[in-house]
């Protein structure tokens, strides 16, 4: 039995072996100009062996925009692991005139969108943005994050297409989106927006505005430090940090009090930042302890 399962393995050795070499032998041929191997190649991606399927991919952007063509082709397959696999190609790739295309694959109901919102924020072409903040919108979660993601990596220019989600109260989902969006690229046109959110999304505007450090907002996250939920007030404290405004020391102050030991803890670290000395609160034990340090 041992001699059998011996020979068993090294015939799928030599199995997995011989598409490896045609992998190679495919790349070789497109290269060269072969469209039948480009096509073949591209297919392979979405071999369910994923030893095939990441070699092919590897060689397609070893061709670069040789490959583009195909990739087209896949944007089209009724394959969701090419379709996604030439999306993600595409993007790495990084051709702008792979944006109209892409544009068109994420309204493709039913592929795997993501993909082709994930590409269309590593190429950074500003034609993509209308359809991402459409994709922000999605109740599908993978879908919207992978478009936050996208439009934070485009980056500052695309704060006045993102601020509108931010308006809209309805959809929660879509305006923690935005708020995300705009925290990270530090829009400051959305500063008196973001001190206007409240309700569930509260913590992320406070965040948000920790991240922008406007001067202006100390008095909104100081009130913050008085939410009735203690998400928001640990961001407060965190965000007062940030902001690196003296005035904000006699709040972090009375927020060492806070029943919440997490809200003591960032209240004392961001007292740690303003004042420049150690400064202890009482943990979840009772004890006075200094806050945990994040870079250690």
């Amino acid at each position: 039995m041992r001699a059998i399962a011996l020979v068993m393995f090294s015939l799928m050795a030599l199995s997995c072996s011989g598409q490896i070499e045609d992998i190679e032998s495919l790349s070789r041929k497109a290269r060269e100009g072969d469209l039948r191997s480009g096509r073949e190649l591209v297919l392979a991606m979405g071999a369910e062996n994923r030893e095939r399927s990441l070699k092919a991919y590897r060689a397609v952007l070893s061709l670069g925009e040789i490959a583009r063509p195909q990739l087209y082709r896949g944007l089209k397959s009724s394959d969701r692991r090419v379709f996604e696999s030439s999306a993600a190609a595409l993007g790495s790739i990084g051709s702008q005139d792979s944006v109209p295309l892409l544009i068109d694959a994420l309204k493709e109901e039913g592929q795997r969108r993501y993909a082709a919102a994930w590409a269309l924020g590593e190429i950074g072409s500003m034609d993509g943005v209308p359809i991402l903040v459409e994709a922000i919108q999605s109740e599908d979660d993978v879908l919207r994050k992978t478009a936050v993601r996208a439009l934070v990596k485009i980056g500052p220019e695309v704060e006045d297409d993102v601020i509108p989600v931010l308006r809209n109260e309805v959809d929660q989902k879509a305006q923690r989106a935005a708020v995300r969006v705009l925290g990270e690229i530090k829009g400051p046109g959305a500063v008196s927006l973001l001190e206007a959110v409240d309700g569930d999304n509260r913590d992320a505007a406070v965040w948000a505005l920790g991240r922008i450090g406007a001067p202006g907002s100390l008095l909104t996250l100081i009130d913050a430090l008085n939410d009735e939920r203690w998400v928001v007030r640990r961001q407060a404290a965190e965000a007062l940090g940030n902001l690196e405004n003296v005035d904000a020391v006699e709040a972090l102050r009375l927020a060492l009090e806070d029943p919440e030991p997490v809200v003591r803890e960032w209240a004392a670290r961001s007292l740690e930042t303003l004042a420049g000395v150690q400064t202890l609160y009482r943990d979840e034990d009772g004890q006075m302890v200094p806050p945990y340090n994040l870079y250690r």
